[in-house]
């Protein structure tokens, strides 16, 4: 029933507040991640950096129905969402393998421990 109020071609623009809110809010979104990312790994998450100056050129052009208003972000972060996905595969491999590394000196660790106890 929302989307359908709200697809519906003579709905009136968003109004300026609602825009610079909807628009500001992503934005700040995606650049607290940024701001998460670099504090907790002290690495600099590009694509969300750029992914958040593009959305706010984007607000001027939100003056249309609410549900393209709307979907200009999502399209921007669904967007984002695929190239993180992509772009870090490396990452999340480095990641897994200091994982299992990390698991198995600890196995070994209990393992040594029960042979001695045991």
């Amino acid at each position: 029933m929302v989307l359908e109020a709200v697809a519906m071609p003579e709905v009136e623009p968003l109004p300026w507040p609602a825009v610079t809110i909807l628009y500001g809010g992503v934005t700040l979104y995606l650049l607290a991640g940024v701001a998460v990312a670099a504090r907790t790994f002290r690495r600099l998450r590009p694509t969300a950096l750029i992914a958040a100056v593009v959305v706010g050129p984007l607000a001027a052009w939100a003056a249309s129905p609410p549900f393209v208003a709307l979907a200009v972000p999502v399209l921007v972060c669904g967007a984002l969402v695929m190239v993180q996905r992509f772009s870090g595969a490396a990452a999340r491999t480095r990641i897994k393998a200091s994982v299992r590394a990390e698991e198995q000196v600890i196995e070994e660790a209990v393992s040594g421990w029960r042979c001695e106890r045991l």
